[in-house]
């Protein structure tokens, strides 16, 4: 490549390194020095979402959340490490003007160490990338390292930032994701929207290089907005958290035959007219204060809730749903088979038809063990079973 020649030397580098701790440590600053400025929006940020990841793990041991750490670590240093070479490597008349303590103005590597190091940084990139099962991603991101930094697409706003930020972005989350936990839908879906966002803010970062801009011939959006750029983006982020707010779609209506179900325990020719709550976000469910039934919307007193139900000769109501709390409180069976046989009604409930709705107890997904499974699949195989209810605010 051009930037290997002799035409684009630097200053004589400053350290000669004669013994193996002196190379070490040469390495080591190097990396620092061409890093340091990016850290939080790769190494960090990439090691947090790998922990976030580890987070959904059922279980995860510690030797699981070791080596993933490690790993992230590890490939987003390389991450960073060859894309700030190759950038730092286009931008040299750049960085005199506007970061000249930067490796490649400062002298403390020359043109050629550095195009050295980043073809070996980038081939240990790829290796490592295979090794983890992300090659995709890792490619992707050469690409657009090599597009951004060797083949001008650093030049333009729109390449540089709403392009390749934005699709780097993505590049890091994913992996990232990917070092702690499977990927899914939902992880790509935050992935794609955080990077849109990614991609719209780097514009502000172009503020503090203008001066070099300008002399590179590079069109940032700051260059080519000039003074109103800042009132441009200040309209944007005000404007930006009212779009996510306000572009929810209110949710269509059920269709008409849900209204109109027949009990399992009646005949086809005796429809009950329901509107079918099935899920349910109150915090006392029927076998203790509350019952839900037709043309009944008040607070019950406190009874025994066979009793509840009879109220009075003549005006009790003509059919309701019970939460059962499964696997916690065995009642539920008893509630579930009475609604199966006339004669159990008639005797137990004064007649009244009613649906069964399957309430889960605990709440804590860390509580279930395959007891509390095996319950709560016969409750949801029962002839009388419509649905789950739970405690939306107390579910985890």
């Amino acid at each position: 490549m051009v930037w290997l020649s002799s035409v684009h030397s630097t200053q004589p580098v400053k350290n000669c390194c004669r013994t193996l701790s002196d190379t070490v440590g040469y390495e080591i600053r190097l990396f620092w020095a061409f890093s340091w400025r990016d850290w939080s929006a790769s190494i960090i940020a990439g090691t947090i979402r790998t922990i976030s990841a580890l987070r959904t793990v059922d279980s995860a041991s510690t030797g699981l959340v070791i080596r993933s750490i490690a790993h992230s670590l590890g490939y987003f240093a390389l991450f960073l490490y060859a894309f700030n070479i190759a950038g730092q490597i286009n931008s040299v008349d750049e960085d005199r003007i506007n970061k000249p303590d930067r490796p490649l103005p400062s002298g403390l590597v020359t043109l050629k160490g550095a195009g050295i190091r980043w073809y070996a940084m980038t081939l240990l990139f790829l290796a490592v990338g295979v090794a983890s099962g992300v090659f995709l991603w890792t490619i992707l991101w050469v690409f657009i390292t090599v597009y951004l930094c060797f083949c001008g697409g650093d030049k333009h706003w729109f390449t540089k930032n709403l392009v390749c930020m934005s699709a780097g972005s993505v590049c890091l989350l994913q992996v990232a994701w990917a070092l702690g936990a499977p990927i899914t839908v939902r992880e790509t879906c935050w992935a794609a929207i955080l990077s849109c966002v990614t991609g719209i803010v780097a514009n502000v970062q172009d503020l503090r290089d203008v001066d070099g801009d300008k002399i590179t011939g590079r069109r940032t959006l700051p260059v080519v907005l000039g003074d109103n750029f800042r009132w441009v983006m200040a309209a944007i982020i005000c404007v930006a958290p009212s779009i996510g707010k306000n572009n929810k779609k209110k949710p269509a209506p059920p269709p008409e035959s849900l209204f109109h179900i027949l009990h399992p325990a009646s005949s086809p020719s005796r429809a009950i007219i329901s509107r079918l709550l099935v899920i349910a976000r109150h915090r006392r469910h029927a076998h203790a204060p509350r019952i839900h039934l037709r043309g009944l919307s008040r607070q019950v007193p406190r009874r025994p809730v066979r009793d509840r139900v009879r109220l009075r000769p003549g005006a009790g109501p003509e059919w309701g749903w019970w939460t059962c709390e499964t696997p916690v409180r065995a009642i539920w069976k008893e509630f579930a088979d009475a609604a199966l046989a006339d004669e159990e009604r008639a005797a137990r409930w004064g007649g009244v038809s009613y649906w069964f709705v399957m309430g889960m107890h605990p709440h804590e997904a860390w509580l279930y063990d395959d007891a509390v499974e095996a319950d709560i699949l016969e409750a949801m195989t029962h002839p009388g079973e419509i649905g789950l209810d739970y405690h939306y605010e107390s579910s985890s």
